[in-house]
């Protein structure tokens, strides 16, 4: 099979072998990665009807996009083979590790707690593993477990979904692999369940604690016996180490009858956790004690010993019980509201695996227009994000992904970074959005939804978006009231979007006028595409092209029913703003805004300057003091008030605006071009120096400097936000 081409994938070497199949690592020539590509040994797919099934059940294992869990690319099928495309993961298998003997307790929580995440996210999509073992659990070089193979077994082996003795029974001599891990459930033929992959968690946790199997008979039929009929040695007896704490848990994963073992991978997780929090080191003291409370009395048989140890330790399981009732308590209070009213996550670049271009950034904007509508989700601003990678020694623009996105959302004071990923298993896709807290690493909400095609990739996005919301905190009346799916929120055109999306940045890093062709050729792939629109009439506007603003704003506002409410309140007041001049109705249009959505600055920033243009300059500064409020670090926020301050002649009062902004290290043009003006009010000829001085090497600046009059003009220059980008909105 080596340097074999299946689909896209070329063999490089053979990795491993089981009853799965062979394992190679092959090399994706389309995009350009390693893969592990898991060959399905000959005859399992016995014809095209199979092969179908096998693609439907192999498309709901690819939801199975968590940390914990191998991700599956693709199933194919060429010249009579059948193969897998998952993911490679580097490190060693769990059971490689296991062979230098037990592992300290500390390691074995943290481990056992990833097993549960994983096996808590398979099991809420209705995905039992069936085969858990050493072999199948992998571990990566920086301490991560990885579940291998999940939901494989009944695919490849389908008389494991429930006829298992027979199975079982034809083996003859000596017994490895599987058997050893199998609940007793499993052996009698029934099927299997979630607490029948924690009975096979158990047998493993096992194995870490004392370094052998629970049950170490060699023949099949002593064996199975033994898993159906007998207690297994307590792991202290085996490993004087093994906290009291732990075998407790141990013991109750073990339970032949699957309704005393824990019944859900979240409970199995809770009881983790409250070994974690009591400390490794205490467990060691109490496993200490036991074992000084045994010694100096007559040996006792190993069909004794696991009652007697389980009966020494049954008051610490009652504490256990109660502490993982406690425990509970505290998982589900912390993660009921995931996020709080005041806190501010990251949104980060789309992961797409797909290898087709389109959803390239495309994705990222379809998911911010849509958590946008939320009232309670505060998405940290582009300008936030660029003036914080500033401070990373990173450029404006900087791909968000990773330690990156992590860092900057420490840096930021965000709680969550929100991850997106797109990924292909024939012609579906498999959509996944997760909130990862920045500090912690801990998941606070995830979802995965699948596409049937690539036209439904949006309308499946929206859909998980609205339960992503929910999960994080959002209240279900808000997230009812404001959900315009996305395809009417942008456009249904995949293709339309990419070309907005690119027009956005293009404005963002070259300016308004190379952004034109974009955004004129999402018109032309959507022609309603309201917000496309109304990038046009902001970028003509902020070109002093008037006519072609006006005519842009206005087939805006005509489509103004195919935009999320909040797109609505910012089409409607530059509507009024910049085409009717009505300012009033403008303001009246921000009012609600401002009311619908409190933490925006858009509405502020523009309702205040409309209050300066109509002469309310006690309204503007209050808008404008509300600016900084809501945003200390705008300096659109310091520019408005110095202009307005300036133009009311509380020149002192400007001066303390720009100093805050200095003490902020805010530094843009028109704060000095405003400190200019006022140094020539002050007849402040050494500050008229120093701003002169700084524009001596800025092309425009020092020329625009030399040129002012004496005293110059009160003007009606702003800084205003243009609500479908970061910086400026057109000035009218």
């Amino acid at each position: 099979m080596i340097g074999k081409i299946l689909g896209h994938y070329r063999i490089v070497e053979k990795i491993g072998a089981g009853g799965m199949g062979e394992v190679y690592r092959a090399r994706d020539e389309q995009l350009d990665r390693d893969v592990a590509l898991k060959v399905l040994p000959a005859g399992t797919l016995g014809d095209d009807a199979a092969r179908k099934q096998f693609r439907k059940e192999a498309l709901a294992l690819a939801k199975l996009n968590y940390p914990n869990i191998e991700t599956i690319f693709e199933f194919g099928s060429q010249d009579g083979v059948d193969f897998l495309a998952m993911e490679l993961i580097p490190g060693q298998p769990l059971g490689e590790k296991l062979k230098d003997g037990p592992l300290e307790q500390q390691e074995i929580v943290r481990l056992a707690t990833q097993l549960a995440d994983g096996l808590t996210a398979a099991h809420e999509q209705s995905v039992i593993h069936r085969d858990l073992k050493p072999a199948n659990l992998f571990v990566t070089p920086d301490g991560r477990l990885k579940i291998l193979d999940f939901g494989l077994a009944r695919l490849v082996h389908p008389e494991l979904a429930g006829d298992v003795t027979r199975s079982i029974t034809m083996e003859t001599g000596t017994v490895s692999g599987t058997v050893p891990y199998m609940p007793p459930e499993q052996l009698r033929g029934l099927p299997a369940d979630a607490r029948s992959d924690i009975y096979a968690a158990g047998a493993v946790l096992y194995e870490m604690a004392t370094g052998q199997r629970p049950f170490p008979q060699k023949q099949s039929a002593e064996l199975m016996g033994a898993i159906l009929h007998q207690a297994p040695p307590a792991p202290s007896s085996v490993n004087p180490h093994v906290s009291p704490g732990l075998e407790s848990v141990i013991g109750k994963m073990l339970e032949k009858d699957p309704g005393q073992r824990y019944q859900s991978a979240r409970e199995l997780r809770i009881a983790l956790e409250t070994i974690s929090n009591a400390g490794v080191a205490s467990g060691r003291v109490a496993a200490t004690s036991v074992a000084t409370q045994e010694s100096g009395r007559a040996p006792i048989t190993v069909v004794e010993r696991p009652r007697r140890r389980w009966r020494i330790a049954a008051p610490l399981m009652l504490f256990a019980v109660a502490a993982a009732a406690f425990a509970g308590w505290l998982f589900y209070a912390r993660h009921a509201h995931a996020l709080g009213a005041a806190d501010t996550v990251v949104l980060a670049d789309f992961s797409n695996s797909t290898g087709d271009p389109v959803f390239d950034d495309t994705l990222k904007q379809a998911l911010s227009v849509q958590l946008a509508q939320s009232p309670f989700l505060n998405v940290l601003a582009d300008r936030k994000v660029n003036s914080t990678l500033k401070l990373m020694d990173k450029k404006p623009g900087e791909p968000l992904t990773g330690e990156t996105a992590r860092e900057l959302c420490v840096r930021s004071g965000s709680k969550a970074v929100l991850q997106g990923s797109i990924a292909s298993l024939g012609s579906e896709y498999v959509i996944g959005l997760k909130a990862v807290n920045c500090t912690s690493g801990d998941v606070l909400a995830q979802e995965l939804v699948q596409a049937a095609s690539k036209e439904q990739v949006l309308k499946a996005m929206g859909g998980a978006t609205t339960k992503f919301r929910q999960t994080l905190g959002e209240s279900l009346s808000t997230v009812q009231k404001y959900d315009t799916p996305l395809n009417q929120a942008t456009t249904p055109s995949l293709d339309a979007l990419k070309a907005f999306t690119q027009g956005k940045t293009i404005r963002n890093t070259k300016g308004d006028a190379e952004s034109i062709p974009f955004f004129k050729h999402a018109i032309e792939l959507d022609p309603n595409f309201a917000m496309a629109y109304t990038a046009l009439g902001v970028s003509y506007s902020n070109l002093d092209e008037h006519g072609a603003a006006s005519e842009y704003l206005s087939k805006a506002y005509e489509l103004r029913g195919r935009v999320s409410e909040r797109e609505q309140f910012a089409i409607g007041g530059l509507y009024h703003d910049y085409v009717t001049g009505d300012r009033q109705k403008a303001n009246d249009t921000y009012a609600l805004w401002e009311q619908t959505y409190p933490r925006e600055l858009s509405p502020h920033v523009n309702i205040g300057v409309n209050y300066s243009l109509m002469g309310q300059q006690q309204k503007f500064l209050a808008e404008g003091l509300e600016c900084l409020r809501l945003d200390p670090a705008f300096s659109g926020c310091y520019a408005n008030l110095m202009n307005n301050y300036i133009f009311m002649y509380r020149l002192q009062d400007a001066k303390a605006t720009y100093d805050q902004a200095v003490a902020r290290k805010i530094d843009v043009p028109f704060l000095h071009e405003l400190r200019f003006k006022l140094a020539f009010l002050e007849d402040d000829n050494a500050e008229i120096q120093r701003q002169i001085a700084w524009a001596a090497d800025k092309p425009g600046e020092q020329e625009y400097f030399l040129n002012q009059q004496a005293v110059p003009r009160r003007t009606t220059e702003r800084a205003c936000i243009d609500p479908t980008r970061s910086g400026t909105r057109p000035a009218g």
